[in-house]
């Protein structure tokens, strides 16, 4: 595996699974980790707009601002029925091991049906272009972001400029979550590469299901890459301090530090974090993530045509 050169790393990296409750958000942790392990500096969205909960925790300054009644590019603005105050803010990310990796970014990117959130959106692309920008995409937005990709020519865009476009679609396993992974690699083909993270914590079943579905067939027929989420060995009461803390992983792992958890909590996490780091490193997507165009080779430039909702019958 070739070493991995930061400055010349780009592209958008997208965690979706359109199903809920399958782990997204802890795997998009568990990518931050990654970066921040191998020093590769990146631009983070969380595209929850209820619930930013990894936004939260690895950018607090600028989710918090958010939540608490805050315009998208920054601006503090009164909630109804207050006095008017406009206040402007300058975004840095409050841990100083992050501080370095993460670009200062006051933007907010959503998807929905408005269109403003669209053209917003169009923003990731172009600082996909030259830097490594990746989401936490909420549940159910599939049909909004095949709208972004296919029907306003994002994917497009993205071809021609070679620029690599990831999901990392995370499964429990269910005949649910896997019917939507066949979707998403039907509809896209390879216009969009594709990695498949089964979540274990989940399910002891999972990848037994994933062997079982019809999907799979697919993925090896493709040599798509398959990553394993590992257990995160916590009881429900620790699984809840963790996220009421707002901890980074690596911090709540630190047995220097002098938060509540005890050495054996910090022992699980920290074994949690070297197992996910292990597993995305396989994936090859990081090692030549800068000669990466969406699977396609130099000597092909021909346009992947993705199919549309229409053609796929699940």
């Amino acid at each position: 595996m070739s070493q991995i050169k930061p400055e010349k790393l780009r592209g958008l990296q997208l965690v979706t699974g359109e199903k809920g409750g399958v782990g997204k958000s802890l795997f998009t942790m568990c990518l931050l980790e990654y970066c921040l392990e191998k020093k590769l500096p990146y631009r983070f969205y969380d595209a929850d707009r209820s619930s930013p909960d990894v936004g939260l925790i690895y950018e607090p300054n600028k989710y918090s601002a958010m939540l608490n009644g805050k315009t998208d590019q920054g601006k503090a603005i009164a909630k109804k029925g207050s006095k008017a105050t406009v206040k402007d803010e300058t975004y840095q990310p409050q841990n100083k091991s992050v501080e370095q990796l993460v670009e200062p970014n006051n933007l907010h990117i959503f998807f929905s049906e408005d269109e403003e959130d669209g053209f917003l959106a169009n923003h990731l692309i172009a600082e996909a272009a030259e830097h490594l920008v990746i989401v936490n995409l909420p549940a159910q937005v599939e049909m909004i972001i095949h709208q972004w990709l296919i029907g306003r020519g994002i994917l497009e865009v993205a071809q021609l400029d070679e620029l690599p476009i990831t999901f990392w679609f995370v499964t429990d396993g269910s005949p649910e979550s896997l019917d939507l992974l066949f979707n998403s690699l039907t509809i896209y083909g390879q216009g969009v590469n594709h990695v498949v993270v089964i979540n274990e914590g989940l399910s002891k079943r999972a990848k037994e299901n994933f062997q079982a579905h019809r999907v799979c067939k697919m993925i090896e027929q493709q040599s798509i890459p398959i990553v394993t989420l590992p257990e995160l060995w916590l009881s429900n009461e620790e699984k809840v301090k963790l996220k009421t803390q707002r901890k980074r992983l690596g911090e709540a792992a630190d047995r220097k530090s002098s938060n509540d958890f005890t050495f054996v909590v910090k022992s699980q996490i920290f074994r949690f974090i070297r197992q996910a780091i292990q597993e995305i490193e396989s994936s090859g997507v990081f090692s030549d993530a800068h000669e990466l165009s969406n699977n396609q080779s130099n000597d092909n430039k021909e346009m992947i045509q993705p199919q549309t909702f229409d053609a796929i019958t699940i």
